[in-house]
This record gives structure tokens, C-alpha cells and sequence, in this order.
């Protein structure tokens, strides 16, 4: 029950979770475990967003772990 829009690169030995939303432009490393809505997002091999929230227009770190309800977004620091 996940939905993956391409283009979307699912690396070897990840675990996209029921009920995931992956967008275009996301790219998940090998082992790791997704949830949520994810979009524009690069996770490096071993990360971790297993719960709820939204990622968007993020590079996660090699084993960074997201905890429940994190939510990142594309908001300009130019204000």
C-alpha cells in the first residue's frame, strides 16, 4: 500500500513501509527504511524515517535516523 512516483532510485536491501508516499526526485540508499510522504529527498545508505511526516528537499546523513512526526520543508532562509 506504498505509492512511489518516479523518477525515484530504491536502493538494494531498503524497506519502503506500508502507506508511503515517495514523490519525484527522491533517492534512498541501500538499507534503509522509509514512511510517510518523502519528496526531492537524497537518503544516504542506513537512514531511517520509519514513522509519520514529511521530508521534503532534504539530504539525510548515513545512518540519521527521523524520529515520529519529523517534518522538513523548502522554506527560503532569505526572509
Amino acid at each position: 500500500n506504498a505509492v512511489i512516483c518516479g523518477p525515484a532510485y530504491i536502493g538494494k536491501g531498503s524497506t519502503v513501509l506500508d502507506g508511503a508516499v515517495i514523490r519525484p526526485n527522491t533517492a534512498i540508499g541501500p538499507v534503509c527504511k522509509v514512511n510517510g510522504e518523502v519528496s526531492g529527498t537524497i537518503f544516504q545508505g542506513h537512514a531511517n524515517k520509519a514513522h509519520d511526516g514529511f521530508v521534503g528537499d532534504s539530504w539525510i546523513g548515513q545512518w540519521a535516523n527521523l524520529g515520529a512526526g519529523t517534518i522538513t520543508s523548502n522554506l527560503l532562509n532569505t526572509y
